[in-house]
């Protein structure tokens, strides 16, 4: 396993396990930025680019999704994002440090989208509330570990080299890639 230290110590790249690369950064905006620039070599493989840009918006929805409410903000807490390019498949982990929780809890926002908004203005959370939906319609395969702090996200390539269009969890296939630890 390598393992490379960048700039200021705070971000970790490593591979943890043979066809993986894996970024750990603490919780913090210009941490989550160099991470997302990590994301972009995504861009140069042979995805089309609408599964780049599949892939980089659901990514970056878990990435905030980690930060925000598995992290609570606290900077002094890391994520780890992680990602395998193979034959058939690209996958991305996306792992925070926090208590996790109940993805078959979270109600579906497509019903009263409006309501969504409302609530969450209420609440006074930001605009969103769709970043798991979206995950959903956009990604071959989506898996949380048991504790809920871990999502795994596929998207399949076919044999001319592009993604296909997101066929949501549904898509669950036998084998697939190995994949690394959720610790």
């Amino acid at each position: 396993m390598d393992e490379e230290w960048l700039g200021d110590g705070a971000l970790v790249v490593r591979t943890p396990a043979d066809g993986w690369v894996e970024l750990t950064a603490p919780s913090r905006k210009e941490h989550l930025d160099r991470v997302s620039l990590f994301l972009d070599v995504l861009a140069r493989t042979r995805l089309s680019p609408e599964a780049r840009e599949d892939i980089g918006l659901v990514v970056d929805e878990m990435i905030a999704n980690a930060c925000e409410w598995g992290n609570r903000g606290d900077a002094r807490r890391r994520i780890r994002v992680s990602y395998g390019i193979f034959a058939d498949e690209v996958v991305v982990k996306v792992e925070d440090e926090g208590d996790g929780f109940r993805p078959d809890e979270v109600p579906d926002p497509t019903g009263a989208p409006a309501e969504v908004v409302r609530q969450r203005r209420q609440a006074g959370k930001r605009l969103g509330g769709f970043g798991l939906h979206v995950a959903r319609k956009l990604m071959d395969r989506v898996f949380f570990n048991e504790r809920g702090n871990v999502v795994m996200l596929a998207k399949a390539v076919s044999s001319t080299g592009n993604a296909s269009a997101g066929t949501g969890p549904q898509a669950q296939v036998g084998g697939g890639p190995p994949w690394p630890s959720t610790r």
